[in-house]
């Protein structure tokens, strides 16, 4: 189906250059890593890492953090080709199983979702310990209940990273806390879902909600479709746009900083 990329809100004053990127690379080139985390709660949690070739003590380098969508698991990010997007020797990138899902421990029946925060903090605290990973640019990407974990762990724990992907976030997350444990800003936020999601996902009414929580750059759009979760990434504009983003925030010297062009597909 032909999709349909709006950007429904460019928020403060930075904005992106989309197209002016240079390609994906092949990391699927790079191998893959299983790696094994325990959390401060005693879940082991099962991770994949790609590690970028040139990633040295001398030379560490950035981190995309991915978190899959319920139901799911960590191998579904090479399976969509969403690795494939990442030049081969920028980033590391760093995909856990969720608790209750693929190869990690299983969540106990009546668990609050939300403390699969700590299945994250256990990927920070692993990434950080490593001399060719730059702590200090991480960023997240994660897919519906994924994207529910990211801002959720910035608003009520503030997760030191550059900023989230959300892929179809919603509101759900919301009930895993009390109102006042939402004291945190999201630092910069890239909010994309399909038009199908609108209702029975309520994802904009969870935009709606996180753009004013929300200090930094901040990137809407949706596309013109259903799925949901990674499906939005079958839509060939959004890999590149969510890649050019990710780019913006963690390297933006790389990217000329505030560069003025953007690109808006209607």
């Amino acid at each position: 189906m032909h999709s349909l990329l709006r950007r429904v809100g460019l928020a403060r004053t930075t904005r992106f250059a989309f197209c002016a990127l240079a390609a994906g690379g092949a990391h699927s080139a790079t191998a893959q890593t299983p790696v094994s985390l325990t959390t401060t709660d005693g879940f082991r949690i099962a991770a994949l890492h790609w590690a970028p070739p040139g990633a040295s003590p001398e030379t560490p380098r950035p981190v995309v953090l991915l978190l899959h969508g319920g139901g799911q698991r960590k191998e579904i990010w090479a399976e969509y080709g969403f690795v494939n997007e990442f030049e081969p020797d920028r980033y590391h990138l760093f995909a856990i199983d969720i608790r209750g899902h693929g190869e990690s421990d299983p969540q106990p029946q009546g668990g609050n979702p939300g403390l699969a925060l700590n299945d994250v903090e256990a990927a920070f605290e692993w990434l950080r310990d490593r001399a060719d990973v730059d702590g200090d640019r991480i960023a997240l990407v994660g897919a519906s209940y994924g994207a529910n974990i990211s801002y959720a762990g910035l608003a009520t724990r503030r997760w030191r990273v550059a900023g989230m992907v959300a892929l179809s976030a919603t509101m759900a997350g919301f009930d895993w806390f009390p109102d006042e444990a939402w004291r945190h800003p999201i630092p910069a936020a890239f909010f994309i879902h399909a038009s199908n999601e609108l209702e029975r996902y309520r994802t904009f009414e969870a935009m709606d909600r996180l753009v004013p929580m929300t200090e930094g750059s901040v990137f809407t759009g949706t596309v013109k479709g259903r799925t949901h979760a990674q499906g939005v990434l079958r839509f060939p504009e959004v890999p590149p746009m969510v890649r050019g983003w990710l780019s913006a925030i963690l390297e933006p010297g790389r990217t000329g900083g505030e560069p003025s062009d953007t690109r808006d597909l209607r």
